[in-house]
């Protein structure tokens, strides 16, 4: 089982992705703030009760996602109408796991329409399952089309009637290919209705199994032996409310409360644990299911759950457990096998939270490792921090790296010298994030070489997996990922192709074997620059024996003064924008550069005057 998948919802790898929904919003709840989320009076951030900051955007996500793919703006992301009205409907909704309906007034020849993920990508020739819950007051026919400029694709008619949400059905069959085209609902004769969910959904999928095919492809291609899922920091969540649990994720698509991520957007969770346990048995990988631990993410302001919210954690893992290899005639096993899936999958791997560490974590880790061995002493658990060095029981321990090139070809001997009496090893995430060449042929190869390292050392390295997986190329979060898409295509990285050969090849035998080389050489470049987190008053700057002007004012402003210059601190026009290309949400320092090009060594001088408990670079 040595090389392996991580999947993580990051960079909307779930909906619009791998689970390839076409509506964006399809639950019309994405502007809908969850429980322990505050709005900020810029209308662009929230904030948690525990004083964690991110950016929502009414639902949009991130600042840049919307400037880069040119989004108008609406009150409802993704939804837009003509000679009609629209509002959110917050009490009479679908069902108990539903924040949210959309009531909508057409007006004669009124429209709503779906722009779907950056557009709506359909095939000549190939059919589409649309479904959507739906009542009205008063008998009210709709015409629903995929169209692109006004030209219907493909179109079909239904009548609501009844005031009792009533699911309808139809299938739409494209009459030429386009990857830019809309969902379109009108009404010529205009009246009410609600609308409680909509999905649209591609009939060729992997396998029958409802997954995006040729995504599903290139996972296959790798020959991966396991998959971790679901997470990832989307496991722990920013609040108690937004912690994931496996009870959300299974049952009716429209049955599913809709999760807001820690990567900036939500999902309505189509993409959930069934799918998780099918897509491994599809493609021959063992499960490694990651919990959470009853903690939120300790990176973004920790919560911890206490007393019977800890107690409500550890039960939802064994409910986890229970539903992927229980008996058909269990509570979960049941709802398992009205899933279509009678027999059960299998659960090889448990991970016992993500990245979390210390004593609370300690505390909680050992809670559930122990009502798990008492229950299912045949899964194998995984820890994320050397536990044993405080007494509790390990048989493998995560550990993550991200790093520059040149620190994972340093690394070949890393795991050499481990103590082969201590746990195992699961390398869980490794990417190259730092520094030149990110997620280009350069990288991969110091990648490979950490790989060839873990490879000679499996004695005690049992598993690894490279992280993220899956980027949607207009909704980035995080940078390199493995596999790159669109709407309708998709390609891997240079590094997908080394996994692939590593997964493909793994060696089996160590023979001994001698290297010889020198060191690894650090390409360091750089400009002149300052940086403070306060006014700062300079004069005379000069890089290389020669007068150093200023190329950017990347945060804050530069104004000449009698006595030299003063450097500003960034008005918050220029902090929005800043942020929107480097996610700095709480930058509140100046930054400018001197020069236009990166030089290998030079020598920069300036005279600095500083305000008290001022820094500055």
């Amino acid at each position: 089982d040595l090389y392996g998948i991580f999947f993580e919802d990051i960079n909307r790898a779930g909906d619009g992705g791998l689970y390839p929904e076409m509506l964006r919003n399809r639950s019309f709840e994405d502007s809908v703030l969850p429980e322990g989320y505050i709005q900020q009076e810029d209308g662009i951030h929230v904030k948690t009760v525990s004083g964690w900051l991110d950016e929502f955007c009414n639902g949009e996500g991130l600042c840049r996602w919307v400037k880069g793919n040119n989004i108008s703006e609406t009150e409802i992301p993704a939804w837009y109408t003509h000679n009609a009205k629209m509002e959110l409907e917050l009490t009479d909704t679908l069902n108990e796991h539903r924040d949210a309906a959309l009531r909508m007034q057409f007006e004669k020849d009124g429209s709503l329409t779906n722009t779907g993920y950056c557009g709506i990508s359909v095939k000549a020739g190939e059919s589409y399952s649309l479904y959507l819950f739906a009542k009205a007051k008063e008998e009210i026919g709709l015409d629903v089309a995929i169209e692109y400029q006004g030209k219907v694709l493909t179109g079909n008619s239904l009548v609501v009637s009844g005031q009792e949400y009533t699911r309808y059905d139809m299938k739409l069959t494209a009459a030429e290919d386009c990857h830019e085209a809309q969902l379109t609902i009108s009404c010529k004769e205009g009246g009410e209705i609600l609308l409680g969910f909509i999905s649209l959904m591609p009939d060729n999928t992997y396998m029958g199994h409802g997954l995006r095919t040729d995504l599903v492809e290139k996972l296959k291609g790798m020959s991966p032996k396991f998959m971790r899922f679901p997470g990832g920091c989307i496991v722990e969540g920013t609040t108690p409310s937004t912690a994931m649990r496996f009870r959300d994720t299974v049952g009716p698509a429209w049955e599913r409360p809709s999760k807001l991520f820690v990567w900036h957007y939500r999902s309505t969770l189509g993409l959930g644990f069934h799918e998780y346990l099918q897509l491994c048995e599809d493609l021959g990988m063992e499960p490694l299911y990651v919990c959470n631990c009853g903690m939120t993410c300790q990176g973004r302001k920790s919560v911890l759950l206490e007393g019977e919210a800890l107690d409500e954690m550890v039960q939802d893992t064994l409910d986890a457990i229970e539903y992927a290899i229980g008996s058909k005639e269990s509570k979960w096993g049941r709802l398992r096998a009205s899933m279509g899936h009678p027999e059960p999958f299998k659960m090889t791997y448990l991970e016992i939270g993500n990245e979390n560490w210390g004593p609370d974590y300690e505390k909680r880790y050992n809670m559930i490792y122990k009502k798990v061995k008492e229950l299912y002493p045949q899964i194998k658990t995984i820890a994320n921090e050397h536990v044993e060095k405080n007494g509790y029981p390990a048989e493998c321990v995560d550990e993550h790296f991200y790093n520059t090139t040149e620190f994972f070809a340093e690394r070949v001997n890393y795991y050499d010298d481990y103590d082969r009496k201590g746990p195992k090893i699961f390398v869980g995430e490794v990417a190259v994030n730092e520094g030149n060449y990110m997620g280009q042929l350069y990288a991969a190869l110091g990648e490979a070489a950490f790989l060839m390292g873990i490879e000679k050392n499996q004695d005690i390295v049992t598993l690894a997996s490279y992280a993220p997986l899956f980027e949607n190329v207009n909704y980035r979060a995080w940078y390199p990922n493995l596999i790159r898409f669109n709407n309708h295509q998709s390609l891997g990285i240079p590094t997908y192709y080394v996994w692939k050969m590593f997964c493909q090849n793994r060696g089996e035998y160590v023979v001994r074997s001698e290297d010889e080389g020198g060191r690894v050489y650090r390409p360091r470049t750089g400009m002149a620059s300052l940086k403070s987190n306060k006014e700062l008053r300079f004069r005379n700057p000069i890089w290389n024996g020669e007068e150093a002007k200023i190329t950017h004012e990347l945060m804050g402003h530069v104004q000449d003064t009698e006595d030299g210059r003063l450097l500003q601190l960034p008005d918050e026009e220029q902090k929005k924008e800043f942020h929107s290309i480097l996610e700095w949400a709480d930058e509140t320092k100046s930054f400018v550069v001197f020069g236009e090009e990166d030089q290998t060594y030079g020598r920069f001088e300036t005279d600095i005057f500083v305000e008290e408990n001022a820094y500055f670079e």
